[in-house]
Order: C-alpha cells, then sequence, then structure tokens
C-alpha cells in the first residue's frame, strides 16, 4: 500500500503518509498521462475488481512514466478518483499549451515593440525646412504616428492577452474541476 496525493496536476507518491510532500518517493506530472479509466473484468465477482481504475501513460516516444493502476475503497470512490485525475490532466496538458502559447505571445511582442520604435535615422535633425517640406513632413510624421498607434493598441492587446494566460497559470487562481475537490482539495488515498 501507498500514499497518493493529489495537488494540482501533480501526483505525489509516497509509501507512508507524510505532512510534507517534498518528501514523497515520487512525483509524476499528469502532462506524461493520456487517461484515467476503470479496469473491469468481465465474469468477475469480486468487488476489488469492480473498484480498480488505471492512469494509461502517453504513448509518446521517450515517455518513461509507468501505468499505474489503483484499488480504490468503493466505486464511488473510483469514479470520483477517475474524474478528479481526468480533470488534472487536461489541465496539465492545458499548462503545457498555454506556456507555448506564452512564449509565441512574447516573441510576437518584442517584434512589435521593436516596429514601434522609430529608426534614429529617420528623425529630423533639426534645420529650416519650406513650407512645402515642412507640410510633407508634418503628413509623413502624421501617417507614421498613426501606425505607431496602432502598432501599441496591438501591443496592449498581446499585453493583456499574455495577463489572461498568466492568470489562468497561477494555481491560486485556479477554478476546480468538480465539487469533490472543492471539498478535498488534495486527496489521499491508498494505492
Amino acid at each position: 500500500n501507498r500514499f497518493v496525493v493529489l495537488r494540482g496536476d501533480q501526483l505525489f507518491i509516497c509509501a507512508k503518509e507524510v505532512k510534507e510532500l517534498s518528501r514523497a518517493d515520487e512525483v509524476l506530472d499528469l502532462s506524461d498521462y493520456e487517461r484515467c479509466e476503470e479496469i473491469r473484468k468481465l465474469k468477475s465477482r469480486s468487488k476489488k475488481n469492480h473498484s480498480k481504475f488505471r492512469l494509461q501513460r502517453c504513448s509518446t516516444p521517450g515517455n518513461t512514466v509507468p501505468n499505474l493502476v489503483f484499488l480504490a475503497v468503493s466505486p464511488e470512490e473510483k469514479e470520483s478518483w477517475i474524474n478528479i485525475l481526468n480533470a488534472s490532466i487536461t489541465k496539465a496538458k492545458n499548462r503545457i499549451l498555454d506556456e507555448e502559447l506564452i512564449s509565441q505571445k512574447l516573441e510576437q511582442t518584442e517584434r512589435l515593440l521593436t516596429q514601434v520604435r522609430p529608426d534614429e535615422d529617420q528623425r529630423v535633425k533639426g534645420g529650416k525646412l519650406s513650407t512645402e517640406a515642412a507640410r510633407a513632413e508634418a503628413e509623413r510624421l502624421l501617417k507614421e504616428a498613426t501606425v505607431s498607434w496602432n502598432q501599441a493598441h496591438k501591443v496592449l492587446q498581446e499585453v493583456q492577452e499574455l495577463k489572461v494566460l498568466y492568470q489562468q497559470l497561477d494555481p491560486s487562481h485556479s477554478v476546480s474541476p468538480s465539487n469533490s475537490t472543492k471539498k478535498h482539495p488534495n486527496r489521499n488515498s491508498l494505492m
């Protein structure tokens, strides 16, 4: 028997019950798993066989995490664990996608910022201009300001999107997928 603690999108496995998760024997990232499903033997009448479920690892090359088999105390507990683990697996996979999206948004924002900054060569460095030249320069500056304003607006939108993504990744703002996780945010059970 081993103790299992689910915290966010990580599964902590311990030989005995511990108060500090840093002392766990194993820490598994649920993004390495594909799904959680029940195991049922067709002609078995044993209640143990009706309370088994499995955490199925992803079949991606290089993934060395093991498939895990659990034995729940009751069919209700089994269903609860399956639902919570599947929700956590989805959250872990979304976290990875969000991190990739954030890095793409940061690169795009940096490109937009470099486009918004004017070149030193484009600035007028004093001297007197004729009225016609001054008017042409004013129109050019107005167009440049309009383009810069539009680019600045795009940068602001990118920053706002990044802010939303960071808030989604912040575990203190996470919304739990079911009432059972609200009641038991750190589920403990025997494995």
